[in-house]
């Protein structure tokens, strides 16, 4: 089964409004086909924005700014939809 670990920013990571911070994830297993991925932001389990689409899932970093329109919580989350062919059909 495909999975995607986020390596950064962590739960303890304090980031600020316009600032820029490189988000970056590791994937499992590292080779087949990986289609396109989003990444969204939450605050807690309500959707905030996406942050990118159509990323290129063979990437495993994406430079993002914050905007001013962040509201300062300790609540977010980042999240990460993609599809995967291991061969099986299988998708995380």
């Amino acid at each position: 089964m495909a999975s995607i670990s986020f390596t950064n920013p962590t739960s303890s990571s304090v980031l600020d409004k316009e600032s820029t911070v490189t988000i970056s994830w590791q994937r499992s297993p590292a080779s087949g086909t990986w289609g396109t991925s989003v990444l969204y932001l939450y605050r807690g389990t309500t959707f905030v924005m996406t942050i990118v689409s159509n990323l290129n899932s063979s990437l495993t970093s994406y430079q993002w700014t914050i905007p001013e329109s962040v509201t300062p919580a300790s609540n977010y989350t980042i999240q990460v939809h993609t599809t995967h062919d291991d061969g099986g059909g299988g998708s995380p």
